[in-house]
């Protein structure tokens, strides 16, 4: 598959979770959405305020597309010339990271986890981290292509 194509899928399918997302949630950030990580309280906020069908929509829907964004954007950072370990780095973290926020996500309000809100704090800001720096390696690439 071309690379613009693969960047296009990514992109796009970034979006239409990005948009479902906030459509669902009313404008509220998702727990991995949230790059500077997030602590109990924020996550005792969070969840207080969701509805059941939002809970659901996060379990069914938001993950399933959350499942398959991964993989196509790790390929995409691949086919782009990137590191391939940078690539599998961003792949594992971000599925081991939706483990986790599903897990704190089906235990509910009543049953928050520090360490595993920790946990899964910890994974979403390395998530973002990895992303910054491909980021930074895409643009550098960019900037010499064009040289």
């Amino acid at each position: 598959m071309p690379v613009r194509v693969l960047v296009a899928l990514s992109a796009l399918w970034f979006l239409a979770m990005a948009g479902a997302g906030f459509w669902v949630l009313d404008g509220v950030a998702a727990l991995d959405a949230r790059a500077f990580g997030y602590d109990p309280g924020q996550v005792r906020g969070f969840l207080a305020g969701l509805d059941a069908s939002q809970t659901r929509f996060l379990l069914g829907p938001m993950r399933w597309m959350d499942t398959v964004f991964p993989p196509l954007f790790a390929l995409t950072l691949w086919r782009l010339g990137l590191w391939p370990g940078l690539a599998l780095l961003y792949l594992t973290l971000d599925w081991a990271e939706n483990i986790v926020v599903a897990a704190i996500l089906r235990g509910g309000v009543d049953k928050i986890d520090p360490g595993q809100v920790q946990t899964a704090s910890g994974l979403t800001m390395a998530k973002y981290a990895v992303l910054l720096g491909a980021v930074i390696v895409l643009v550098q690439e960019a900037a010499r292509w064009m040289k």
